[in-house]
């Protein structure tokens, strides 16, 4: 089994139009991410992976800073109790 791990929180698409993803920083943002996790997928990978593939992904998100120790604590006992399924 060969392990992809990318400790940078996940982000979400952009919508940019040709003009927009050079003016917009929303959009140069997140072209500097996609370029960033190919950089990475093209240090641990060196050549293209041949056959039938499974893949398993896992997100982590950091909980929000609006949210109460007390929310914090009901969504980590949430969340563990996901992962204690799979």
């Amino acid at each position: 089994m060969i392990t992809f791990v990318i400790n940078e929180p996940p982000m979400g698409a952009v919508r940019m139009t040709q003009r927009g993803k050079w003016t917009k920083k929303n959009a140069q943002r997140y072209l500097a991410y996609k370029q960033m996790i190919g950089l990475i997928a093209r240090k641990q990978f060196s050549e293209p992976l041949e056959g039938p593939i499974a893949v398993e992904i896992g997100f982590r998100y950091p909980f929000p800073k609006s949210w109460t120790k007390k929310t914090i604590e009901r969504g980590a006992r949430v969340s563990r109790t996901a992962d204690d399924k799979t």
